[in-house]
């Protein structure tokens, strides 16, 4: 006979989070340990987040902020961290995306879910030549 599926709260998260030297994520009452993170993942996650906190700095636009209060996710971003290539899906209308990907160091990629333009050297800055 199985054992029945502990369902965890919101704050059983934050305590087990609290303690624990893994990462994990949260989804529907259950807890995931998160595969860990590579020195190139972690250096391309905060150039980004560089990149975007000084843009946003003054517009009294948090990157963190805007995104909780979009009621739809409009724009996902995916790097890759073994070569340079983002791909960028952007929602249409209700059910459909689009995709493009930049593969060219030079490229600047435009966003639209905040009006920026993000060069692919500042997102792999320190990795690529």
């Amino acid at each position: 006979m199985s054992q029945p599926q502990r369902h965890y709260t919101l704050d059983d998260y934050f305590a087990v989070e609290e303690m624990s030297v893994v990462k994990h994520e949260f989804f529907e009452g259950e807890i995931f340990a998160m595969a860990g993170t590579s020195l190139e993942h972690n250096l391309i996650c905060s150039n980004v987040r560089a990149f975007l906190h000084t843009a946003l700095r003054d517009t009294g636009c948090a990157a963190f902020d805007a995104y909780r209060q979009i009621p739809s996710l409009r724009e996902v971003l995916l790097v890759e961290q073994t070569k340079v290539s983002v791909e960028a899906w952007r929602r249409q209308d209700e059910a459909s995306w689009a995709s493009s990907i930049l593969t060219d160091l030079s490229a600047t990629l435009a966003l639209t879910a905040v009006p920026l333009e993000l060069p692919l050297r500042e997102i792999y800055r320190e990795m690529f030549a």
